[in-house]
């Protein structure tokens, strides 16, 4: 049924805006209440809005309808923005630590072409580095665009409305 009509992206985002909004709902737990916000996600998601903020809001103002509004707190919970906060962290440490290992081998590349008893000539330095430089760029290019249509959608199969 809904499995077939959204992607496993858009699947995900409305589990998980439904898990939050019905946490903070003052009966989220309740069936009834469950299913009068799943609906208004499922009409959100459906309207082309698939992303989790547009869905936590479509979630939102199905409960605010229903006058079962816990309390006013922001869409994201505390505990949301430190996993946040912790996840751009790792991301830094990550970062730093392949920069390390980029710097590491480029030290280890560039001794082995400076052997003292083999000079290689300076056409040869300047052809290993563009080289080097070249394939950097291509790869660095090559992944961004990858992820790039990964996150926008490109990747899914085709939608056909009826």
């Amino acid at each position: 049924m809904i499995e077939e009509r959204f992607d496993s992206r858009t699947l995900a985002a409305m589990s998980a805006a439904l898990d939050h909004v019905c946490a903070d709902a003052l009966h989220g737990e309740e069936h009834a209440t469950r299913k009068r916000v799943a609906r208004q996600i499922i009409r959100c998601a459906k309207s082309g809005r698939t992303t989790l903020i547009e869905l936590t809001e479509a979630g939102q103002q199905a409960v605010v309808k229903l006058g079962a509004r816990q309390d006013s707190r922001p869409p994201l919970a505390p505990a949301a923005l430190g996993l946040q906060q912790r996840q751009i962290r790792m991301r830094v440490a990550i970062i730093i630590v392949l920069l390390a290992f980029l710097i590491a081998v480029g030290v280890y590349a560039y001794e082995g072409l400076m052997v003292p008893n083999a000079p290689v000539p300076t056409y040869g330095v300047v052809a290993f580095t563009v080289g080097v430089v070249v394939l950097a760029v291509v790869g660095v290019g090559l992944m961004g665009l990858l992820f790039y249509s990964s996150r926008h959608g490109y990747d899914e199969p085709p939608h056909i409305k009826r």
